[in-house]
Order: structure tokens, then C-alpha cells, then sequence
């Protein structure tokens, strides 16, 4: 069976891929239980138990707290930034770096329509998404040779507890 890390599985889209995965694949959960992404020393002690290589990696963990931009801090843009994409840097490059990525592994990074637009009172999170979007394209280019797959997967609105806490019913509508 192949394995897969899952990175956020704490969450309402991370619940619902490990669900629909779980049948087919060994999943190895990886979320707020196991290290606070927005630190990097916590994320490698995290990694540290997980042994052995992985056939695939899904990432789906986000932070959005809506509000003008000019009211994030410096440290709650960094934390986002740790937490929606430079995470994902760090634990890629643990795998890779230690060949524990199997041949043909697929990575997966879940984006967000924001990824591509941009939105009123949504700055850390729009540029973060950006920022895993263009990241995902470099890999893809520098492993090719190893034959790892990269792809994100952007969707708009998934009925979840983040999105609920921040739209309100006639938006979603």
C-alpha cells in the first residue's frame, strides 16, 4: 500500500482527503498535533517521526483571518507566510533532501482561487497562496529528473468552518 503524509489533516478539507484516501493509501497525519507549522524547529522534530519514504504528500493547512491590510502585524504576516507556504518548503525539502520521496511520488498542494485573484481584507492569505502556486511550478521544474509530480489544486468556496467564520450567508450565496 502506498503511503501519503498528510500536512493538515486537522482541518475540515484535511478531514475530508483523508477520508476519501484513506481506503487506498497508509496515511501519516501531520498537523498541529505533531509540530505548530509556523515553527520551524517544531516541524522538524515533527519530521523526525516520521520514518521512512513516502509515495505522496498532500498539503492543505491555512491560516485566514480577515481584515484590512493594514492592520496585519509584521508577525502575523510572517506567521502565515510559515504556515500556508514556507512549511510546505521545509517539509518538501526534508523528503527530498533525505531521498525519502519514492520514485513517481505526487505532491499535491491545496491553493486557493485566491491563489490566482486577489480580494478585499484577504492580503497574507492571497500572497501566501500565490506564493505555494509559483513554488509548486519551480519543483515541478527542478524534480523533474526524479519523476515527482507537483500540482495544486485551487478551489473557490468548500463548505467549511474557515469559510463560514468568514463569509457570511448572502456572499455565499
Amino acid at each position: 500500500m502506498k503511503r501519503l503524509l498528510l500536512v493538515g489533516s486537522g482541518g475540515d478539507i484535511g478531514a475530508a482527503i483523508f477520508s476519501c484516501l484513506q481506503p487506498n493509501f497508509d496515511i501519516i497525519k501531520f498537523d498541529r498535533e505533531h509540530a505548530d507549522l509556523a515553527s520551524h524547529s517544531e516541524i522538524e522534530r515533527g519530521l523526525l517521526q516520521v520514518t521512512g519514504s513516502i509515495d505522496g504528500l498532500v498539503f492543505c493547512p491555512a491560516v485566514n483571518v480577515p481584515k484590512p491590510f493594514y492592520k496585519y502585524t509584521t508577525e502575523e504576516l510572517i506567521e502565515y507566510s510559515s504556515i500556508n507556504y514556507l512549511s510546505f518548503v521545509q517539509i518538501i525539502s526534508h523528503f527530498f533532501s533525505n531521498n525519502l520521496l519514492s520514485n513517481g511520488a505526487s505532491v499535491v498542494a491545496i491553493s486557493s482561487l485566491y491563489g490566482k485573484i486577489g480580494r478585499d481584507k484577504r492580503l497574507p492569505y492571497s500572497f501566501t497562496k500565490h506564493a505555494l502556486e509559483s513554488c509548486i511550478k519551480t519543483l515541478c521544474i527542478e524534480c523533474s529528473e526524479a519523476k515527482i509530480r507537483f500540482n495544486t489544486v485551487s478551489p473557490g468556496f468548500i463548505d467549511t468552518k474557515l469559510t463560514r467564520k468568514n463569509l457570511n450567508e448572502d456572499f455565499l450565496r
